[in-house]
């Protein structure tokens, strides 16, 4: 895996992207951010820009170094390869996306609670109540009936502050 540094307010990764790359944060702190909004801190050891190993999707957010930083570059070829001969050593970012995935349904419940808009938009996206069923799951090949394509954000609001416009 190559290395790669960045200074303090350089940004790694830039929301919209189109880049497929993976980073594991060695040294430093960096912060992922959306539309402008921090989302959180990384800390050494962190994984970030995993999904763009298994997506064809632009980036879903920016990360930015909050110091200098080194991290450690997963390319795609370089993360197919390993898929094919050597599964389990991709545990760690399977993990992560579980982690990730625990945690919005976990938003997802507490949302659904706050206002009609949040549990219509919860529940047009088959999260009523969040609590997803455990027959959900995808293939290789694409969703599955269980895993509908459909996973964007409603455009309704969602939060007591705008659910009266």
């Amino acid at each position: 895996m190559e290395r790669k540094t960045s200074r303090s307010g350089e940004a790694i990764v830039v929301e919209g992207a189109h880049t497929s790359d993976a980073f594991i944060l060695e040294a430093g702190t960096v912060l992922v951010s959306r539309a402008g909004k921090t989302l959180r801190t990384l800390k050494p050891g962190e994984i970030f820009g995993e999904m763009a190993l298994l997506t064809d999707q632009p980036r879903s957010a920016t990360v930015t170094a909050v110091s200098d930083v080194t991290v450690r570059v997963i390319d795609h070829a370089e993360f197919e390869a390993t898929w094919r001969r050597d599964p389990e050593a991709l545990l760690p970012i399977v993990r992560v996306l579980c982690d990730r995935v625990r945690a919005l349904n976990a938003l997802v419940d507490e949302l659904s609670q706050q206002s009609p808009q949040c549990r219509d938009a919860a529940a047009a996206h088959g999260l009523e109540g969040a609590h997803v069923p455990a027959t959900a799951r995808a293939s290789l090949n694409g969703a599955t009936p269980e895993a509908p394509a459909g996973s964007g954000a409603s455009s309704r609001p969602c939060s007591p502050a705008s659910s009266s416009s």
